[in-house]
């Protein structure tokens, strides 16, 4: 008996001795277990987008990482049953390609250094600001200084947790992801929204949550307001830059845009505010880049869905900011809890300079094919669109669609399916601003974007937007752009 224990133990030793020894077929198994579950956690990523969107929700990135450790995978598996001799040139052959991802990553990155600090370097030399005086720091450093000295204490909320993968993997969504479904901004302290062209941007939303003043909703009347994403926004620039701001100097203006909405929030705003506020114009800001595709996630959302499919569905957001602040606030605290303590790690201090993640390289690989990932509008655009039109006229306001091109349109030649989208809007009757009219007659409509690079619009940027918006409206702005030949107008003395 204690030979037979002693056989047996001798045969795990040299089990566990040949894990250390590359050409030995347990060092495959331990490979081929390793390479497989990375395939699947990607898979895991990649798959339920890939069939309920199409490969158009999918990123570049996770399809060549999925197909690269699927590869390796089957490689493992031809290693398995090779002999020793083939084993180890396998071994060779996957060594050399995960090598060469990281020399990959460490030029993207090199590159991409040297040539955004040309820009930045010249772009402050232009402008007359000093280069030093800038802070190019990564946002979440910038919010962790600010926060260890008692500045503020929560970052702007982008996005909130999404419930899709509860849903995806069968599972029950809690009721506190549901109830309620914030689509504005924790009111009444100041967060770190954004940081693009090197200076920080810390704002205080208003008392529902948006970027204004509290003092406007002390008028009686509110002429216009927008909605939209980070663009309606103002984001990455002082709230006096934002469109709404500078549309103020014309006519007060609301804006009730915020970072990472798409259509459905945007007509879930619609109803929620705007209803109640009954502005004159409501300016709707489409920006091309990723509305579509934020559309299509937003509509596996079991609240924000009943938007569309119930005309009469409301949350009541607007008397209900404290719980709004509360769940923001708590979702804040437990991300901000594991960042706290990841950030004392060096391992995550790698993973957020993204070396170990390949995020230069990833970031590479996702503008190397440029419509891979355009969602077309499909009938829910339309659907969408109709119904906001119709919640909007049901006051008597007038609902414009204002389409914003893209810095890859100019860059990397996107189309974004553009003609399509504008013939679901135009065939439910609403009047289209397009400001690619104006930036496509610019030289160089890079310049509207931080230091030519991808971002959001300069201050520059927003306010030739909000000119040409005022002289298609036709509020007489004091520095009008040159505008195509139709314009559109509206009664002056409604505003």
């Amino acid at each position: 008996m204690d030979s037979k224990n002693s056989h047996s133990n001798k045969k795990w030793i040299h089990f566990v001795a040949q894990l250390t020894v590359p050409s030995s077929r347990p060092f495959y198994i331990l490979l081929f277990a390793t390479f497989a579950l990375l395939t699947g956690w990607i898979a895991n990523r990649v798959l339920p987008d890939l069939l309920i969107f199409g490969i158009t929700s999918v990123s570049n990135s996770n399809i060549f990482f999925c197909a690269f450790f699927f590869s390796i995978t089957i490689i493992t598996i031809i290693g398995l049953f090779s002999a020793a001799k083939i084993r180890a040139n396998l071994l060779l052959l996957m060594s050399s390609l995960i090598i060469s991802l990281y020399m990959a990553e460490g030029l993207v990155s090199i590159v991409n250094e040297v040539h955004q600090t040309k820009a930045q370097i010249a772009r402050n030399q232009m402008s007359g600001l000093e280069y030093e005086k800038l802070d190019f720091r990564p946002l979440n450093t910038i919010f962790w200084d600010l926060r260890d000295t008692g500045v503020l204490k929560y970052p702007a909320i982008v996005r909130l947790p999404s419930v899709l993968k509860l849903i995806r993997a069968g599972k029950p969504v809690p009721e506190e992801l549901l109830n309620p479904v914030p689509i504005s901004q924790i009111s009444g302290q100041p967060l770190l929204v954004c940081n693009e062209n090197g200076s920080p941007v810390i704002e205080e939303f208003d008392q529902y949550g948006f970027n204004n003043d509290n003092e406007i909703y002390a008028l009686s009347r509110i002429p216009i307001a927008i909605v939209g994403d980070s663009f309606a926004q103002g984001y990455c620039v002082p709230r006096k830059d934002s469109v709404a701001a500078l549309l103020s100097n014309q006519r007060p203006t609301l804006n009730v845009g915020l970072a990472g909405n798409g259509p459905l929030k945007e007509l879930a705003t619609i109803r929620e505010y705007l209803t109640q506020i009954k502005p004159d114009i409501v300016l709707w800001l489409y920006y091309e880049g990723n509305d579509s595709f934020n559309m299509m996630t937003e509509y596996m959302h079991p609240v924000l869905r009943r938007y569309l499919e119930d005309p009469n569905f409301s949350q009541n957001l607007i008397d209900r900011q404290g719980e709004v602040n509360n769940a923001l606030i708590q979702y804040a605290e437990e991300k901000l809890f594991f960042e706290e303590f990841n950030r004392k790690l060096t391992a995550k201090r790698m993973l957020e300079n993204n070396f170990l993640t390949l995020g230069s390289f990833r970031n590479f690989i996702n503008q190397l094919h440029p419509r891979l990932k355009e969602v077309g509008p499909g009938t829910l655009f339309g659907q969408i669109m109709k119904q906001a039109k119709v919640e909007v006229e049901q006051w008597g306001g007038e609902l414009y669609f204002v389409y914003l091109p893209s810095w890859k349109r100019y860059k990397l030649d996107y189309n974004f399916h553009k003609q399509d989208f504008l013939d679901s809007v135009t065939a439910e009757g609403i009047p289209v601003i397009d400001f690619s009219d104006y930036t496509n007659t610019l030289d160089d409509p890079l310049v509207l974007f931080p230091y030519r690079h991808y971002g959001h619009y300069t201050a520059e940027g927003y306010e030739k937007l909000a000119n040409f918006i005022a002289s298609q409206l036709n509020l007489n702005p004091q520095t009008a752009v040159e505008a195509p030949s139709t314009t559109l107008s509206i009664n002056s003395s409604s505003m």
